[in-house]
């Protein structure tokens, strides 16, 4: 058997008929679908022993609650694929989702692959997102955040089962594991094809544990930057992680410390500017200066129209991220469709 899909189960029966229906219906048709019914309350188990009598490649296991994180590791200890593909409960997997990611993982000589995806709300609002595409680029984007999509991921089996979910990394798990998948020179991809839809509500994890998941993924961007020896980008990224306020020149170090790695390393124009995002977005307090220090940067590479406009916004408008306004443009544009920040 090639393929082990593996789906963590708890009180997800409003979008489970069609989670488990995207799997049924892929184009790959050589695998086993372990579904792990984590003690839901709701009427979940019902609706998968429905479709384990209609199809013998459901593997089910029900018992008490016991958590997530204890669900992905007893749900990897039983698989029997040379790969795992993970899903959850919640989202929708295209109908060549299995098919195309093992082509790409097998031509890219991966051992992770993860991919792009659509992120849709109940109002039926769609927004394209895809992380950083190759090894390179995803291991530089590690240094601020996670830029593997959790359930888009599908994996050799043998790594999973060597690195394994860590407990004490409750709500940013997946993040861990990439960290320790990278640090361990396993090589990372994600497809740039969409293949996934990612589905946005008010029930999920990471809206519900938001605080705590920021907090996790923090300490993981440390920990990371501490075993990659890069002594200056862990210097000024500290900074930036734990203060709320940084002077500007602080700013302008870590620009000139993170450039120097993007020409060392020749990361793409694209990633580079999403990393500088990334910090804007999660300092509180900015400053104009920042903006300047961000075009002086950023010269002669090929701009992304957006991510300047949020500069401009943020740094010469919107300094402040707690101020009544920032405030009241971040509640409106929770309106639309989230976008992952």
């Amino acid at each position: 058997m090639l393929v082990s899909v593996l789906m963590p189960v708890y009180n997800a029966e409003k979008y489970l008929d069609e989670s488990i229906q995207s799997i049924l219906n892929q184009t790959f048709t050589d695998f086993e679908f372990i579904i792990i019914n984590d003690g839901s309350s709701d009427n979940s188990l019902n609706i998968i022993k429905k479709y384990q009598q209609q199809d013998s490649r459901i593997v089910v296991v029900s018992r008490e609650n016991k958590g997530l994180i204890f669900s992905l590791n007893e749900g990897v200890s039983l698989v029997k694929g040379k790969y795992i593909v993970r899903m959850d409960a919640d989202d929708i997997s295209l109908p060549t989702r299995i098919e195309r990611q093992i082509a790409f993982l097998e031509e890219h000589n991966l051992d992770i692959c993860g991919s792009a995806s659509v992120w849709f709300n109940q109002q039926g609002e769609q927004i394209p997102f895809c992380h950083a595409i190759s090894d390179r680029d995803i291991k530089f984007s590690f240094m601020f955040y996670c830029a593997l999509q959790h359930p888009t991921v599908i994996m050799n089996t043998c790594i999973f089962k060597s690195l394994a979910y860590d407990q004490d990394f409750k709500y940013a798990e997946d993040y861990k594991m990439w960290i320790d998948a990278a640090l361990q020179g396993y090589k990372i991809g994600n497809t740039p094809e969409v293949l996934f839809k990612y589905r946005q509500h008010e029930n999920q994890i990471s809206r519900q544990y938001i605080e705590e998941q920021k907090q996790c993924a923090k300490e993981i961007s440390l920990y990371y930057l501490s075993q990659l020896k890069e002594v200056e980008i862990e210097k000024y990224a500290a900074i930036f992680l734990k203060e709320s306020s940084v002077d500007v020149k602080i700013w302008e170090k870590l620009c000139k410390a993170l450039i120097k790695y993007k020409q060392k390393n020749n990361i793409s124009d694209a990633v580079f500017l999403q990393i500088l995002k990334h910090v804007i977005i999660n300092t509180p307090q900015v400053s104009p200066a920042y903006y300047w220090v961000y075009r002086q940067y950023t010269k002669g590479m090929k701009k992304n129209f957006m991510i300047g406009l949020y500069f401009q916004v943020r740094c010469l408008l919107l300094p402040n991220r707690e101020s009544k306004l920032s405030k009241l443009v971040r509640k409106l544009r929770q309106l639309k469709l989230p976008i992952k920040q």
